[in-house]
């Protein structure tokens, strides 16, 4: 029996690299770099991904159409980095 992993022997798959950083707590809207010249590869955009759990599986769907149009427009935009929030 063939196994279950024997299309990805040999090869490593294509996935998105996650980064998570221990930083301490800031002020809402307060930025480290609040001020400073951030250069093009360095720049996040962060994404919220709320949604109302009223709204049911409508409101999910609607919430990751939304997700994915906002990440699809900051990779256009140049962001080097998408923050999921």
């Amino acid at each position: 029996m063939a196994s279950v992993c024997a299309p990805l022997q040999g090869r490593r798959p294509q996935v998105p690299r996650m980064v998570f950083v221990r930083a301490p707590q800031r002020a809402h809207g307060a930025s480290p770099t609040q001020g400073q010249h951030v250069p093009p590869a360095a720049r996040a955009q962060v994404i919220d991904t709320t949604f109302s759990v009223a709204e049911g599986p409508a409101g999910l769907r609607a919430a990751l159409d939304r997700i994915a149009a906002e990440a699809e427009a900051g990779v256009a935009a140049g962001y080097s980095f998408l923050v999921l929030r």
